[in-house]
């Protein structure tokens, strides 16, 4: 299971690290073309520049070092159960709930759930 998670996972920062790279210069020119008058235009101008390229990079790197982290545990077969008190349940957990947001994909499994 955690193979095949952590794979749907890589791809899907992929898919996003793509998207946030695509639309990196874009989204000035965007919000050039917004109408700042419109109380709902307003509000949409201020999600797209709080959610910017920028953003969603350094979010797909944080994320990546998260798995990274949460793979290198549970491929740690030398710990002691005594002093693992959960570490691996917690990679584990941590996979899911990282995977979740995708949960409406086409690939996403639903055995990936939180408490499945």
């Amino acid at each position: 299971m955690t193979n095949s998670l952590a794979a749907f996972l890589a791809a899907r920062l992929h898919e996003d690290e793509a998207i946030a790279t695509r639309a990196d210069g874009c989204i000035e020119h965007l919000l050039g073309a917004v109408d700042s008058s419109d109380r709902h235009l307003r509000r949409a101008e201020v999600y797209v520049e709080h959610h910017c390229p920028e953003r969603a990079l350094a979010e797909v790197a944080a994320k990546r070092r998260i798995i990274d982290s949460c793979l290198r545990t549970l491929a740690d077969d030398d710990r002691d159960d005594r002093d693992d008190r959960g570490g691996h349940a917690l990679a584990e957990q941590t996979l899911r709930l990282l995977a979740l947001p995708y949960r409406e994909d086409t690939e996403y499994e639903a055995a990936w759930s939180p408490g499945a």
